[in-house]
């Protein structure tokens, strides 16, 4: 049998239930972060050069990309 709860007992239980989703959430947030550098490809050349060639790289067209799919 659910025991029937009164207000504060109900309004104490949803806190826990709040914090314990709130700390699941942010454990991941915090532990997806950590890893950020795992998925991101870093350019092997120094920041300088990289800068300069990404100024000539052509721009990706979103519009015209989704605009010849099927």
């Amino acid at each position: 049998k659910k025991k029937v709860l009164n207000d504060e007992e109900q309004y104490n239980e949803d806190i826990r239930f709040n914090i314990a989703i709130r700390e699941t959430f942010l454990n991941r947030f915090v532990h997806m972060f950590l890893m950020y550098e795992n998925f991101v490809i870093m350019p092997d050349q120094d920041r300088d050069s990289w800068l300069s060639s990404r100024e000539s790289m052509v721009n990706f067209d979103k519009a015209s990309f989704l605009s010849d799919q099927p």
